[in-house]
């Protein structure tokens, strides 16, 4: 997956593949999980048409793009990269005519604003002044970005809310209904992103809980249904989705008795209850999780994914195994001592 440009016919041919019509996006992964969140940012470019990341400097990576739309899908999805925006090229590499050509194609007639990594008044003075147009500090439209690696100047334009900043802008505490086995947001987007759902996709989640995934996936612009057995969850996540204004499916029903047709849905992502903040309801976790791979098996398309957290050490990799789910993907995430959760991405 950590392919280098520096080895490869890709790298040479870089700037001429640029006046192509491809489009490219650089990314620079969070290092907190940097093995999970490249993994994300090569599922969600295969649903978006695209190829990469293939790695650039020391934290940035790229990606190719046969459309603009594919390549704006992959930017306003992506949740594990701290930074995500279309690449423009290297400002070593080309004149102030060819930038501004360049430049001009992405911002258009839109106002915009220059920010520098490290700051440098005299780049941001070049650009400025080769591109010309509207410059607004406090509410532009789009941003161009320069980033210092060691190949040169990068050069790229992002939007002014990534999915991960939308996703951190209103943490679980603030929410309606807060229970303390909440995911956190940004793995929930990442978890959603991993299940290879485009938007045209509707996913599940059995085990909704107080409604991360479905917030996570509304965020994304993917439909999501939820389902939990608790009343009092059900009763809160309905309150969490009214008040951030999400029109979700939310439904009081058992996991292990899923009420829905065949072949309805077109993933699964989900946190089934497990630890002392959650409830079983007096059934064995091995039970719970043993019949809901059988309705998942029922209500998913072919060719379908599931992605899912489960504790370490409770048997489910022989379960996975028993229903013939093909494992395409594991991370392990350790909580505490006690405890180590495995997310896993698995293809119906």
């Amino acid at each position: 997956m950590k392919q280098s440009f520096r080895n490869t016919v890709w790298w040479a041919n870089l700037v001429e593949r640029l006046s192509a019509k491809e489009f490219f996006v650089y990314i620079k992964p969070a290092k907190d999980r940097l093995e999970l969140n490249l993994f994300e940012a090569k599922t969600l470019a295969e649903v978006s048409e695209g190829t990469g990341p293939f790695q650039f400097s020391e934290d940035v990576y790229l990606l190719k793009f046969s459309s603009h739309t594919g390549a704006s899908l992959f930017i306003n999805r992506v949740c594990g990269s701290k930074e995500a925006g279309f690449f423009v090229g290297i400002v070593e590499e080309l004149s102030e005519a060819e930038l501004a050509t360049r430049l001009k194609e992405f911002i258009g007639s839109a106002s915009y604003k220059v920010v520098c990594s490290p700051f440098d008044k005299s780049l941001i003075s070049k650009i400025v002044a080769s591109l010309g147009g509207k410059v607004s500090v406090r509410s532009p439209q789009k941003v161009i970005r320069l980033l210092k690696t060691e190949k040169g100047w990068l050069v790229g334009v992002i939007f002014t809310q990534s999915a991960r900043t939308r996703l951190s802008s209103n943490p679980p505490k603030n929410w309606a209904y807060f229970h303390p086995g909440v995911l956190e947001p940004i793995l929930s987007g990442i978890m959603c992103n991993l299940s290879g759902v485009g938007n045209d996709g509707i996913i599940l989640d059995p085990f909704c809980g107080s409604g991360s995934t479905l917030i996570a996936a509304h965020v994304l612009g993917i439909k999501a249904v939820g389902v939990d057995l608790s009343k009092k969850q059900v009763y809160g996540c309905r309150r969490n989705t009214k008040q951030l204004e999400l029109v979700l499916g939310v439904l009081r029903a058992d996991a292990m008795n899923l009420p829905f047709k065949r072949f309805t849905f077109d993933a699964a992502v989900f946190d089934p209850p497990y630890g002392r903040v959650s409830s079983l309801f007096k059934r064995k976790f091995e039970e719970l999780m043993h019949k809901t791979f059988e309705n998942l098996k029922r209500v998913l398309k072919q060719h379908s994914s599931l992605c899912f957290l489960y504790p370490e050490g409770k048997g489910v990799e022989e379960l996975i195994n028993a229903w013939d789910f093909k494992v395409c993907y594991t991370y392990r995430i350790p909580v505490h001592r006690n405890l180590v959760r495995v997310l896993t991405v698995c293809k119906v």
